[in-house]
């Protein structure tokens, strides 16, 4: 009675820490007790093709507010065409004297090319026998007149007619990716998003080139557009290179690499569990192929349990009933969301076999002492009976 008594308690200690087993974890029957702010789900076929559904038709809706808001901002926002500090300019002048010594022995009107020339800090530009000449806010033709009428003021030329082009803008698109970066100055045609990703139309090496933010591109997922230090739009890159959204100067893409959805696979039940990453949302049932599957010895085959977050902040937990065909066929239709976790328990009786094992390590010594006790009074009670 005396190892009845003595058994009970550690037995009752080892079943009470089944819960703290390595890689355990809660039974399945305690995740489905429903809690604050979470919606529980038993999913059947007809209900995961109709997530699924509402999960593209979210998705849809999505990409489209973006490329809503991006096309908005740059209407708001166009290049302005005005001359900024920064900007490098070519200036052509036509007159018949002055600059041009070859003019006075009668070869006629010719043409002198003044550049390149860099707007300064200050927005201003310097020429040949003139002071410096304020040229930023104005546009490249109100910037040539200014020109052409400093250059009279000073009676240098006669009629002088000057024609200003700009070389390269100190205004463009800036990219990011792939631990690199890439200006893109800007054309008298813009930019488009697909324009900049794919670094054509015009991308110069002044920084990483065209080559450069091509081959980044290809291993990028998602690219966020910036402008003024706010988020305006993220788009998935295949949507970005798809589609025609015009650019404003000054918005930066910052291309994001990795794939789009994660999903943590937890729980003993499964066989090898970890954070798998998809390039888009696939079925429950690839989650578990990519995971090895259940663990024969050890799943709890009732339940598959699914987490996501909602768009309303709650938690969605959905319940695949693993053992009938309905909540088998919906895990094949349900699509998983990006940081969902996937869930399989351990079956109970592998819980009180490892607390059985608990018990029997815990025991063991116990056994020994007393069997070393016992042999130590032994050989005690041998020699006090010689005594006697």
């Amino acid at each position: 009675m005396k190892k009845i008594f003595l058994s009970l308690p550690l037995l009752a200690a080892a079943m009470g820490g089944c819960a703290e087993f390595p890689s355990g974890g809660p039974g399945s029957e305690t995740l489905m007790h429903r809690s604050t702010g979470e919606h529980i789900q038993t999913e059947t076929r007809e209900r995961a093709m109709a997530e699924a559904k509402n999960l593209h038709h979210q998705q849809r809706l999505a990409i489209a507010r973006a490329v809503a808001r991006l096309k908005q901002y740059a209407k708001k926002h166009p290049y302005s065409g005005v001359l900024l500090a920064g900007d490098e300019l070519q200036i052509r002048l036509w007159s018949y004297s002055g600059l041009n010594p070859g003019a006075a022995s009668g070869n006629g009107l010719v043409a002198t090319r003044l550049g390149p020339v860099t707007v300064d800090p200050a927005g201003q530009i310097g020429l040949p026998y003139l002071p410096l000449l304020r040229v930023a806010g104005k546009t490249p033709a109100m910037a040539a007149q200014a020109i052409e009428q400093a250059y009279t003021r000073r009676q240098i030329m006669e009629g002088p007619q000057a024609q200003v082009h700009v070389v390269h803008h100190a205004q463009g698109v800036w990219v990011y990716g792939a631990g690199n970066h890439h200006f893109l100055p800007w054309t008298p045609r813009g930019w488009t998003l697909a324009q900049a990703l794919s670094g054509v139309s015009g991308a110069n090496g002044n920084s990483t080139g065209p080559e450069r933010a091509s081959s980044a591109m290809h291993h990028s997922t998602t690219v966020h557009v910036m402008a003024r230090g706010q988020m305006l739009a993220s788009l998935p890159v295949a949507q970005a290179l798809r589609r025609h959204i015009p650019l404003a100067p000054g918005e930066r893409l910052v291309e994001i690499s990795g794939a789009p959805v994660q999903v943590s696979v937890l729980g003993s039940g499964m066989r090898r569990p970890d954070v798998y990453g998809f390039s888009g949302n696939v079925p429950v049932s690839e989650v578990l192929a990519r995971a090895g599957g259940l663990n024969g010895n050890t799943a709890n085959y009732r339940y598959v349990l699914l987490y996501h977050p909602e768009s309303s902040g709650r938690t969605q937990l959905a319940v695949f009933h693993w053992g009938s065909s309905g909540g088998f066929l919906a895990a094949q239709r349900y699509l998983v969301r990006n940081n969902s976790v996937l869930y399989v328990s351990s079956q109970p009786i592998v819980k009180l076999n490892r607390a059985l094992n608990l018990l029997l390590n815990v025991a063991l010594p116990v056994q020994v002492f007393k069997a070393i006790f016992t042999q130590q009074a032994a050989a005690i009670s041998i020699p006090a009976q010689a005594a006697n």
